[in-house]
């Protein structure tokens, strides 16, 4: 990703606060590191997860490009639907959101409360990613999808340069930089951003994709070396990271500069949980898969200098 690029995410929002970058000695040394640095998004910009630095960042650019503000469509296990609604909120704009089956009802009600049109389907979350882009389609809405296909992939593209603003921040924040950052990845698009932000600004680091076991579709299109949909996804208490199919914004970003996957168990996200509580941080099992992910791999990478994002909180 071009340095302007980065710089512009960066200096997105200069008066909204800065979310905590916390050292956790205690923790890293039960898991034989030298220090552990968490990036806490789980009051970012007032909402409990990380998804808004994204979502922000692309309709301002997208509005500022001439874009139209003509209603706003989007699928989302949750954290993306909530972020889309409040962002409409702000902007006078209305928004319709479609959640799969296992969204859990607190999510439902959140995005409901942004004021935005909530229809929660009979389905997995790529259906309603399809539904989303069928509405969007037929009403001429903006599709705010923070994966591909369908739908414009410029806006994903925008979302993920939005979300390098929290490494910026990170590295705004920290005496003495990582050399391993492990991150969780859902469709991907977190993952990619901490490629391409590392690209430049940490190019020596180690980056680590973690996974629930039954929904990695990174890992598995790693191993066939282009993005690949799953045929199913397993249940998992990690429901924001149940996807089926990489973010093909992210995926060029994700394959030339992941370095590893790992994939995490329900059991083992909820030891992530209790260990960030354990810190004073309040997570839920999506938001501490890359924690989880770095404790299944610490072995490997005894002595070194990690950072994990808890990417949304219970």
């Amino acid at each position: 990703m071009p340095d302007a690029d980065l710089q512009d995410a960066a200096s997105f929002a200069p008066d909204l606060p800065v979310t905590p970058l916390r050292e956790t000695p205690e923790l890293a040394g039960l898991l034989g590191l030298t220090s552990l640095l968490i990036k806490d998004e789980t009051s970012r910009w007032g909402l409990n997860a990380f998804k808004i630095t994204g979502v922000g960042y692309a309709m301002d650019r997208w509005r500022a490009a001439g874009g139209q503000h003509r209603g706003y469509v989007t699928a989302s296990a949750g954290n993306h639907g909530r972020a889309v609604a409040r962002v409409a909120r702000e902007r006078g704009v209305r928004c319709r959101v479609f959640l799969p089956a296992d969204t859990l009802p607190a999510r439902v009600r959140a995005i409901g409360a942004e004021g935005a049109d909530v229809e929660q389907i009979d389905g997995t979350y790529e259906d309603a990613v399809a539904r989303a882009a069928g509405e969007a389609e037929r009403t001429c809405a903006i599709l705010v999808s923070d994966t591909t296909p369908p739908g414009d992939p410029a806006i994903p593209a925008l979302i993920l340069r939005g979300y390098t603003k929290i490494f910026s921040e990170a590295a705004s924040a920290w005496h003495e930089p990582p050399d391993l950052v492990v991150v969780q990845g859902g469709v991907g698009g977190l993952v990619g951003a901490a490629a391409a932000w590392m690209r430049t600004r940490l190019p020596d680091a180690t980056l680590m994709a973690a996974e629930p076991e039954g929904a990695a579709c990174l890992l598995e299109s790693a191993r066939a070396g282009r993005p690949v949909t799953l045929a199913s996804t397993a249940p998992t208490s990690m429901v924001c990271l149940r996807c089926a199919t990489p973010n093909a914004a992210a995926w060029p970003f994700i394959a030339s500069g992941a370095d590893g996957f790992v994939t995490v168990s329900d059991e083992e996200a909820a030891g992530a949980v209790r260990a960030l509580a354990d810190a004073g941080i309040a997570s839920g099992a999506s938001g501490a898969c890359g924690l989880a992910g770095l404790m299944a791999v610490a072995p490997a990478f005894a002595g070194r200098r990690a950072l994990v994002i808890v990417t949304e909180g219970p």
